[in-house]
């Protein structure tokens, strides 16, 4: 991660529009995490009163790297993004915020935009807060897994061929020591279901790496995606690079908009309903995809299935993906192979154990599934007008 210090002439600036829909508390807590970030920029903030116009007129004196907006200003104020360009890959940022519950109904319909950017400042904490907006600012720290986590955190990595069977991936996750430990132990189910679901995308989705745009180590072995995991105290995150046609921005934001979470595919709604933070990067001009999903220490705690958590779609230029998905060469690299149980010494009654509470997972969801099309099927059978004999 980068040294959150820098030298007054690099530090970057941010302008923040204050949401007028939030109560003196809320307002308070976001106070709070506006002086946080003059940690790592310095922090300029407009009124509730901003117009689209005013702040159009400041972006043009002042240029900031970052401007966050409360979401509904920022999914209706079409001109922003626009102003720096709508298919760019790299430069100034504008991202929306909620800083209260946000139900993903309230978000609306559809809209084809080139990029999707919604920070939860509501439910997480003030490190998970500063890490996000940190990484936003810099254009070197959007892709990968390493600003998310602490500078020691080590990452775990693994090659999904073509046969590679998704239980085996889980299984090792189980066996991991640091994820039968506080905060992580008690989200292992979540966990579990995240894993198997980026397997489904990539396998689902995603074909083989044929190309040799990601790495040739990659091409040459015809691995399917590449896998990776990492995390600290507070933050744990699963990465996966794999090739997906189409690759555009707009389609994946179709694919992911928030208010349509109950025409997605299971695994999409496992995602969007289990992790805190979904980030995807569609390599511009290429079929590459990077996912990656994070867990926060502050998500423990028990919130509503429908409400909205962080949602991050940008296209991003090749050249800006600085760690390239594959094994390092360096012996002394922090990085290892993801260990099978049988390295860990772990007791096969516990894999076996997780085994079958994955199993009834999938078919407590395969049977909600059927039980609503039942409904489904009878309320239309009810409501269909009779027919009266001639």
């Amino acid at each position: 991660m980068i040294p959150l210090s820098q030298s007054p002439t690099q530090r970057p600036t941010i302008t923040v529009v204050t949401d007028p829909s939030l109560g003196r508390e809320r307002q308070a807590s976001l106070l709070k995490t506006w002086a946080m970030l003059r940690k790592i920029a310095d922090v300029t903030i407009l009124p509730t009163k901003t117009t689209e116009f005013h702040l159009l007129d400041h972006l043009e004196r002042h240029q900031p790297q970052l401007t966050l907006l409360p979401w509904q200003h920022y999914l209706s104020w079409s001109r922003i993004e626009g102003y720096y360009g709508l298919t760019r890959t790299s430069g100034p940022t504008i991202a929306g915020y909620f800083g209260g519950p946000t139900d993903r109904q309230e978000i609306g319909s559809v809209n084809l935009y080139h990029r999707l950017i919604l920070l939860d400042l509501f439910s997480t904490s003030p490190i998970e807060r500063l890490r996000l907006i940190h990484a936003l600012l810099h254009d070197r720290l959007r892709s990968g897994l390493r600003p998310l986590v602490s500078s020691k955190a080590l990452r775990y990595y693994e090659s999904w061929k073509g046969n590679h069977p998704p239980g085996l991936t889980v299984d090792s996750l189980v066996s991991l020591p640091a994820l039968r430990e506080a905060p992580w132990k008690n989200r292992l189910p979540s966990i579990q279901l995240i894993a198997l679901s980026l397997w489904n995308l990539a396998f689902e989705d995603g074909r083989a790496l044929a190309r040799s745009d990601w790495i040739k180590k990659i091409q040459s072995n015809r691995v399917r995606a590449y896998f990776e995991l990492t995390l600290d105290h507070n933050i744990l995150a699963f990465r996966v690079c794999y090739q997906q046609q189409p690759n555009s921005a707009r389609s994946i934001i179709e694919d992911f908009w928030p208010d349509t979470l109950q025409a997605h595919t299971p695994f999409r709604r496992i995602l969007e309903q289990n992790v805190d933070l979904l980030r995807i990067h569609p390599i511009a001009e290429r079929s590459e995809i990077e996912i990656v999903v994070s867990l926060f220490k502050s998500g423990a705690k028990e919130r509503p299935s429908s409400e909205l958590r962080s949602l991050w779609i940008e296209p991003l230029a090749m050249h800006l993906v600085k760690e390239m998905p594959s094994a390092p060469e360096d012996e002394d690299s922090d990085s290892i192979p993801l260990p099978s149980m049988t390295m860990t010494g772990v007791d096969e009654q516990v894999i076996d154990l997780n085994r079958a509470q994955r199993q009834i997972s999938w078919l407590e969801e395969q049977l909600d599934e059927r039980d609503k099309q039942i409904k489904e099927l009878l309320t239309g059978g009810l409501h269909q007008p009779s027919k009266k004999s001639a």
